[in-house]
């Protein structure tokens, strides 16, 4: 099971461990193998490290709940370029639901019937509106405090945290993980939760980045997939499968990413990544006029996997 609720957690004086250095092997153990790491660079002052045994590649750094807690801040939603979130969540709702939609549809037709869903790193609710809308009867669960509120507002069932303990055993039809996994201090511990969680033959349904996909190959280091202290587990589809085969789950589909994102977004995330060059400096200038627009992608370096319980 996952760690303890994170809404009993001081927050006051937290901040997130920096490693300034490479040095040959990771401090951690492979979570999947518990085979040696090794390091591989450095990213945002943080180290990237791949298993020799499995391949896994993660952060060799496992964040507190508080750290985690303290990340998701309202500067996360709210375009804080210290945490490469988004530059302005509720101003993009309708793209966000709009982006909801295909992986919706999915979810219907795999799960053993439409019933209750528990959308695990709901945010302010948008999938969870969208589901309920299908007939649905949506919960949450939330790290943010800000965005836990938010959903809230909108009379939602979300529970502030990132424990799954309080749910019961085969309570949810379906649980969804739209790009949370790799946010999480340990995925096995959170896939095992679920699957305790889900009813026989529940779907499990997630997003994540892929490693192994052309677009990151191409973009190295310098890929937006390796964002830590956000992004802990960096996974290809054999380590995602691997993952989900521990946690008792049968992989039925894999299948790539589409999203609706606006301009600035995509603006706010170059500017996150790019430093304090000339070119991000523009995206700087032209996030603070007006101009915006909706631009439909199709995302190589994402996967959507969608799994059944055994």
């Amino acid at each position: 099971m996952l760690t303890s609720d994170a809404s009993n957690i001081g927050l006051e004086g937290v901040k997130p461990q920096v490693v300034p250095t490479v040095t040959e092997r990771a401090h951690m153990a492979c979570m999947l193998c518990g085979g040696r790491g090794k390091q591989l660079f450095a990213k945002f002052g943080y180290l990237v490290a791949r298993c020799e045994v499995c391949g896994l590649v993660y952060c060799d750094h496992r964040p507190s709940l508080n750290e985690v807690v303290l990340f998701y801040s309202e500067e996360y939603f709210k375009g804080g370029i210290d945490r490469r979130g988004y530059f302005d969540y509720e101003a993009d709702e309708a793209l966000l639901k709009a982006s909801f939609l295909p992986k919706l549809q999915l979810v219907n037709r795999l799960a053993p019937r439409i019933g209750s869903l528990l959308d695990v790193g709901c945010a302010a609710g948008y999938f969870m509106e969208v589901a309920r809308e299908a007939g649905w009867r949506p919960y949450g669960v939330e790290a943010s405090l800000y965005a836990a509120r938010q959903a809230k507002r909108r009379g939602l069932l979300v529970v502030h945290g990132i424990s799954l303990d309080m749910f019961r055993s085969e309570q949810f039809d379906a649980v969804t993980l739209w790009d949370v996994l790799e946010h999480l201090p340990d995925p096995l511990a959170a896939l095992k939760a679920v699957h305790y969680a889900l009813r026989p033959d529940g779907l499990l349904a997630l997003c994540t980045g892929r490693i192994d996909s052309w677009l990151a190959r191409l973009s190295g280091q310098g890929s937006r997939i390796y964002n830590p202290p956000q992004h802990l587990f960096f996974f290809s589809r054999a380590s995602i499968e691997k993952l989900l085969t521990m946690a008792g789950f049968e992989v039925l589909k894999v299948m790539m990413d589409k999203k609706i994102v606006s301009l600035r977004y995509l603006l706010h995330m170059y500017r996150s990544f790019s430093g304090n060059g000339a070119l991000p400096r523009m995206a700087a200038r032209l996030l603070r006029s007006s101009f915006n627009m909706r631009i439909p992608l199709w995302i190589p370096d994402n996967m959507n996997v969608f799994a059944r319980k055994l």
